[in-house]
């Protein structure tokens, strides 16, 4: 097997890479990683011969990391080779069974990640002669090794520490594992709240990041496992669950703008998924994820931004639910949406039916507009007014840009407890 790769130092400091393998699961009787020879060839390369071997795999593990670069890893800055040193490194890595292996590693496998890791090399030219110029200078990769000898609720009180403490614009990687971020007792109660800017979160391989927590309450800052309030806040390749507790919100987004969820496993009980509400998130995107329980955009979200998107996702016996205007016990619940400010949603996957109680026979959607149309009302609860319903043409879109487990017909219900309370949605 092959792979070209190019590393390129797009930053201002110079840089000294390695690259390492992660995540390596081996199948069969026999470690096959010990007659794998890896080898690193230039672009263009005919054969391996025109290139360097650098060992069997089995080694490279071992030794932890192999360099990429010019010899030493060394990369200059800002495409401006200096010293002899390429700010660029584009290569072949090549990794070839030995024809040597004997029958004991037929039926063997393996499967990895491939890591570059980037690191600050104080060799510069801006240092007025004296190279080590920049060596404090913050570098805003954060790394979250997972340590198995720790409770989860340690390890998740370290993932909150790294978030707490990073630079602005920095990366945080979080290794493969399990990380509890309920609060111990007399702490803050609080899950995991990230409540500063400009920052991601990026878990390890296919979703082996897993923050999950054990309790969560009605309200507040507790109904939710990660509870976003700063702006420009990304997350990638994350498991993120509630084990046992209140079943509210999983994710939830009070008013962070800029918010990006990607490649994520979100949810895991009846409870929202996602819950993205208040006017200060104005933009969000939710792209790549696998979402179990509805996703909520409520209380004005999207209203004054302009990058409202929700797509590529699967959804598992979901909804996507645009909440109007509630009523909840005389006072309004949710903030009615601007219909010019609804989501672009497409490429979305429904894998199942979505259910209800609250209508009769259970009618089932997957996309479902609340509103109070708030006729009969008495003056003092109008609030805003007759309460505009989705528009036709936005569900045509809706089903035009999305696939379904089954063949959906436009539907309307009405609530049997409240003849006022209407849903439009794709029912069946």
């Amino acid at each position: 097997m092959d792979a070209a790769a190019t590393v390129k130092n797009v930053g201002s400091l110079w840089l000294k890479c390695t690259i390492s393998f992660a995540n390596v699961q081996t199948t069969g009787e026999s470690d096959i990683t010990k007659v794998l020879n890896v080898h690193k060839l230039p672009v263009g390369a005919a054969s391996v011969e025109e290139g360097e071997y650098l060992g069997t795999m089995n080694e490279l593990m071992a030794d932890g990391k192999f360099i990429v670069g010019d010899g030493e890893g060394i990369l200059a800055l800002q495409d401006v080779a200096g010293d002899g040193y390429p700010a660029t490194d584009s290569f072949i890595l090549v990794i070839k069974m030995q024809e040597k292996a004997g029958n004991e590693y037929q039926d063997c496998g393996v499967s990895f990640d491939v890591f570059v890791n980037a690191t600050q090399y104080t060799h510069e030219e801006d240092g007025f002669g004296n190279d080590q110029y920049d060596k404090d200078a913050v570098y805003k990769q954060v790394n979250v090794d997972y340590d198995e000898n720790k409770t989860r609720q340690e390890n998740g009180d370290a993932l909150k520490d790294a978030i707490e403490n990073a630079p602005d614009d920095a990366v945080i990687y979080v290794e493969g594992g399990f990380y509890d971020v309920t609060p111990g007792a007399g702490e803050e109660q609080s899950n995991l709240k990230i409540d500063r800017d400009n920052v991601t979160i990026v878990g390890s391989g296919n979703r082996q990041t897993s923050i999950e927590a054990h309790k969560t309450g009605e309200s507040g800052d507790v109904q939710q496992t990660v509870l976003i309030t700063g702006d420009n806040v990304t997350l990638k390749n994350l498991t993120i669950s509630y084990v046992t507790g209140y079943d509210n919100k999983t994710l939830e987004i009070r008013g962070g703008d800029n918010a990006v969820i990607e490649n994520c496993m979100i949810g895991s009980h009846e409870g929202t998924a996602v819950y993205i509400g208040e006017t200060g998130a104005a933009n969000y995107t939710v792209r790549g994820n696998t979402i179990v329980g509805d996703l909520c955009i409520t209380n004005g979200a999207g209203n004054e931004g302009t990058t409202r998107i929700i797509e590529g996702n699967t959804f598992a016996g979901s909804a996507i639910l645009l909440n109007g205007k509630g009523q909840s016990g005389g006072s309004y619940a949710w903030m009615q949406h601007d219909l010019t400010a609804l989501p672009i949603i497409t490429g979305n996957t429904f894998t199942q039916p979505a259910g209800d109680s609250a209508f009769p026979g259970s009618m089932q959607y997957y996309l479902r507009s609340l509103s109070y149309k708030n006729e009969g009302a008495p003056a003092e609860e109008q609030g805003v007014g007759p309460m505009e319903m989705v528009p036709q043409s936005y569900v045509d879109e809706f089903v035009k840009n999305n696939t379904f487990t089954q063949n959906q017909d436009f539907t309307y219900g009405l609530s049997s407890s409240d003849p006022a309370r209407a849903f439009y949605g794709i029912g069946f």
